[in-house]
């Protein structure tokens, strides 16, 4: 099998064809890579409690989608979970801005819900979110309200037996109560013979 000029052309051709496609869907997607473009600014927010939340996790305002967690460390002094957001640079956020972690529904995917706050100052690139609202575990919420049922069963059923006994003490001291009157009138009708 001899290899023709004409086959060595159309290989050539089709390896720069190839090549070319490549680069051009590089160049357009090459903003979806990067972690901060020109596009963004860097906020920083601190959470007790980051459960759910991961490098990619959506940031929204309203529902609407603003930006995106682009890292996630731990401190070591405070031991909270920092977030690193990177928000879109059309947005501009009140320094009061509270951030959020929200569930979308009951069992839903977890996103850092942006509340802007009334503040005429602004953030800037690398500041920090000072009001934050921790994630709420699904496992926590249910421990607590089984627990809590219980202590309230717990309470009811020591309430019945403090009624129980409160009705008991009632009972004794009516009765008490009527013995000494039958006693009163028993002396009383006594004196009234002698």
């Amino acid at each position: 099998m001899k290899i023709t000029n004409r086959t060595v052309e159309v290989l050539i051709g089709a390896f720069v064809l190839i090549l070319v496609i490549k680069f051009i869907f590089i160049i357009q997607n090459s903003d979806r890579f990067s972690t901060n473009t020109n596009k963004e600014y860097i906020l920083y927010a601190s959470f007790d409690r980051v459960d759910g939340v991961n490098i990619g996790t959506p940031v929204s305002i309203s529902g609407v989608k603003v930006g995106q967690v682009i890292n996630q460390v731990l401190d070591n002094q405070t031991y909270n979970a920092v977030l690193t957001l990177a928000i879109n640079k059309d947005i501009n956020l009140p320094v009061d801005t509270l951030a959020e972690i929200i569930s979308s529904s009951l069992l839903g995917e977890k996103y850092v819900s942006l509340v802007p706050g009334a503040d005429s100052d602004m953030l800037k690139n690398n500041d920090k979110i000072e009001f934050t609202q921790s994630s709420i575990s699904f496992e926590s919420l249910i421990s607590r309200m089984l627990f809590g049922m219980e202590s309230g069963k717990n309470k009811e059923s020591s309430l019945r037996n403090e009624n129980s006994e409160d009705s008991v003490i009632e009972n004794n001291t009516d009765k008490k109560e009527d013995e000494d009157e039958k006693g009163e009138h028993l002396s009383f009708s006594g004196a009234n013979m002698g």
